[in-house]
């Protein structure tokens, strides 16, 4: 029904009740009776447009979950606490205050983690290094190379040696009676 009166809404709908628009009914606004849904049905991207400089947020319980701002950054929260955020430079991670900050990169069941470092534009080789945990528990430092291949720079075996390299040659590895220098 439509009222356009006081605090009742101007448009609304009983539960299972849509409202929709376009020739198809593409764009959907409904409650379920649980659930409220804005469903984009038909062809074509959903914009939520704003004007310049004004934000989007979206809460849940009076607690931020993601903040826009308009023409800034864009901010993630966990229980109402920025945990992310879009910076002029690139991103950054707040931690907690009471316990260690983390970022964690899990891979699945038997594939590696890893976080690339490119610089300038990774257009030369070097421009790329890589920390890889390997599923066979070594960790490794390694640069891109011409070949496209990695080059190890560091190897870390848990339990085990350290190994440095120069030019993918090892040069150095801690063993479990010292260390031992090749070349």
């Amino acid at each position: 029904y439509a009222n356009n009166t006081g605090t009742t809404p101007a448009f609304s709908c009983t539960d299972n009740g849509r409202s929709a628009w376009g020739s198809g009914a593409d764009l959907q606004i409904y409650h379920d009776g649980s659930h409220s849904y804005v469903d984009n049905t038909g062809t074509g991207n959903l914009y939520i447009d704003v004007a310049a400089g004004n934000d989007i947020r979206l809460r849940a319980n009076d607690e931020n979950i993601i903040w826009g701002h308009g023409d800034g950054a864009v901010e993630l929260y966990y229980d109402n606490n920025k945990r992310f955020d879009t910076t002029a430079d690139g991103c950054r991670l707040f931690g907690p205050t009471n316990t260690t900050a983390s970022v964690q990169i899990i891979g699945s069941e038997a594939r590696s983690a890893e976080l690339k470092l490119i610089a300038d534009e990774a257009d030369d080789y070097t421009d790329t290094v890589r920390l890889h945990q390997s599923i066979n528990g070594n960790f490794y430092l390694q640069n891109l190379v011409a070949s496209g291949t990695w080059d190890s720079m560091l190897v870390a075996t848990p339990n085990g040696a350290v190994e440095l390299y120069y030019d993918n040659s090892k040069k150095f590895e801690t063993t479990n009676y010292g260390a031992l220098l090749t070349g």
